[in-house]
């Protein structure tokens, strides 16, 4: 199936910003299909073929194996097994240390929580156990970001404006020592007006999005001074995740609310904007992985209760000709027993 989408040229400080849409409405409504039940973090899972997601609904990791055959969801974790959880808890943001562990944000869990999740072991009474809180009252954390060159965490909390760091060490140490560490003011490093998505830039500077009553902004941060200065204003009325694609030498960011991604290039300027349609029904993107050329994308709010819980945008980042239309195919892959639909878009 090919849809034909034309370009819209809107001119920002003499660069070309070129608006485009992806249709998902080919997708087929699997009534028996696999629901995540509010996606939100996604990361590359304990090996580069596998994947991570966070199931907002009901507080589960899921993994999805053998990426490149598309294998169905298993539960990795379930934090519902957590003494003292709540129905009401969630889990939120995702990210891959460098031993294939699994970092989580809960922004609810008791005043909230950052937790690290291993491969399951057996505890002294053989159950298996791979869910370690090591940090609390850490706020409502919702970004999470590993940065393997340093190894420290990276966690944004939307409310308390704060960004703050901590190291692989000592959340291994709490790990290890069944301990779990209290936070305070001396592992924030930054205060931003409503923090959300996160990473490490092309200069090393860690990037964070802020959503302000004025405008939403990307601001960044200075790794060693931990000055905060202004990198770009964005269209986006919520942006959620953020990702820097160094072999492209471009930041996405997702626009949530209005259905977007928005790509810019490393001088802050906004290069591509790109919305995300079912038909008539709109996209909520949440965070986003980048992995093999193509870019993975979880829905938070899935329109109409649909089955649409993650997409996959394959090969859309290199650039295109202006005055041409892009030339959109979507193919849909069904996982083993229909359980699972991922969207995979070739643009060339």
């Amino acid at each position: 199936m090919k849809l034909f989408l034309f370009l819209i040229l809107i001119s920002v400080s003499a660069i070309a910003q070129v608006e485009s849409t992806v249709d998902l409405s080919h997708s087929i409504r699997n009534k028996n299909g696999f629901s995540f039940n509010g996606s939100e973090g996604v990361s590359l899972g304990p090996s580069d073929s596998e994947m991570i997601v966070s199931s907002v609904g009901n507080a589960k990791l899921y993994k999805i194996s053998q990426y490149k055959h598309r294998v169905a969801p298993k539960v990795y974790a379930d934090f519902n097994k957590l003494k003292g959880w709540k129905t009401t808890n969630r889990i939120l943001g995702v990210a891959r240390d460098c031993n294939g562990n699994i970092l989580v944000a809960s922004p609810d869990f008791q005043g909230g929580s950052l937790f690290l999740v291993t491969r399951p072991w057996a505890n002294e009474y053989g159950r298996k156990f791979n869910i370690h809180q090591v940090v609390k009252n850490t706020g409502d954390i919702n970004g999470v970001y590993y940065d393997d060159n340093h190894e420290k965490i990276y966690v944004t909390a939307q409310t308390k404006g704060k960004v703050s760091r901590y190291a692989l060490e000592d959340v291994y140490r709490m790990a290890k020592s069944k301990m779990t560490m209290i936070h305070n003011s001396t592992y924030e490093i930054a205060d931003i007006t409503m923090p959300n998505g996160i990473t490490i830039g092309h200069d090393q500077y860690i990037y964070v999005t802020s959503a302000g009553l004025l405008g939403s902004t990307i601001q960044k941060i200075h790794p060693v001074n931990l000055k905060v200065s202004e990198f770009a204003q964005i269209n986006s009325s919520w942006p959620d995740g953020l990702i820097y694609v160094p072999e492209h030498n471009q930041y996405i960011v997702s626009d949530n609310y209005n259905g977007k991604l928005e790509i810019l290039g490393t001088n802050g300027q906004i290069n591509r904007i790109i919305t995300l349609k079912n038909g008539s029904e709109g996209i909520s993107p949440a965070n986003i992985l980048y992995h093999q050329g193509s870019l993975h994308i979880t829905e938070l709010w899935v329109p109409s209760y649909t089955n649409l819980a993650i997409h996959e945008v394959a090969d859309y980042l290199p650039g295109f000709n202006k005055n041409e239309k892009e030339i959109i195919k979507l193919k849909a892959h069904k996982y083993k027993k229909n359980l699972y639909m991922m969207f995979e878009s070739d643009l060339f």
